[in-house]
């Protein structure tokens, strides 16, 4: 703007010195002096333009791909931190269910094997299934779910986990009635998520 504004002076003086009638040599060569001096910078001004447009077109681009990079690392993370969400919740997942014998067996959460006690009478030794439906249990959270309420009557826990980790809510015959706490979370749930509980 400068430029343009100091160029149109120098057209408006050399308008006014050809208008005179004895022309001043001296004058008119200062005159074409400034106006090659004017183009040279404005030639320059064009140069360093084209050049600094060139770099602001290269960090655009550069600009644009790291906003990319930001977008992509930003769904990294969330996908990320979904994934360690679900393996927290899947970690922190335990499951019970409480019932009678012949109420597990028909849940599919225990199995008979082996031979009957009498060949004639009595029943056939039960063991936990080998593949057990979650959908059988009632699911806690093993970190903050501590105390198990538990329907009437005396249980046995006939899972893997120790009961020394536990305090029954009442203790009949050496039976755990009403509902146990867990005293150690960890050391209790280390051997099987599943928690099966054997009514009397």
């Amino acid at each position: 703007q400068r430029l343009d504004a100091t160029d149109a002076r120098l057209a408006s003086i050399r308008k006014q010195a050809a208008s005179l009638s004895q022309h001043d040599s001296t004058l008119m060569q200062q005159i074409a002096q400034y106006e090659q001096t004017i183009a040279d910078f404005r030639q320059t001004v064009d140069t360093q333009k084209k050049e600094f447009q060139a770099i602001i077109d290269q960090q655009n681009v550069q600009i644009a791909s790291l906003r990319g990079q930001v977008d992509t690392l930003n769904s990294v993370k969330a996908a990320l931190s979904d994934t360690v969400g679900q393996l927290t919740e899947q970690k922190n997942t335990g499951y019970y269910i409480a019932g009678t014998r012949d109420d597990l067996v028909r849940d599919g959460v225990l199995v008979e094997e082996g031979h009957k006690q009498f060949w004639l009478v009595g029943n056939r030794p039960v063991q936990p299934a080998r593949s057990l439906d979650t959908t059988a249990f009632t699911r806690i959270n093993i970190v903050t779910d501590t105390a198990i309420a538990l329907p009437d009557g005396e249980y046995t826990i006939f899972s893997r986990q120790d009961p020394q980790y536990t305090q029954p809510f009442t203790v009949k015959d050496g039976k755990i009635s009403g509902g146990l706490y867990i005293t150690n979370a960890k050391a209790f749930w280390e051997p099987s998520k599943f928690l099966i509980l054997m009514k009397h």
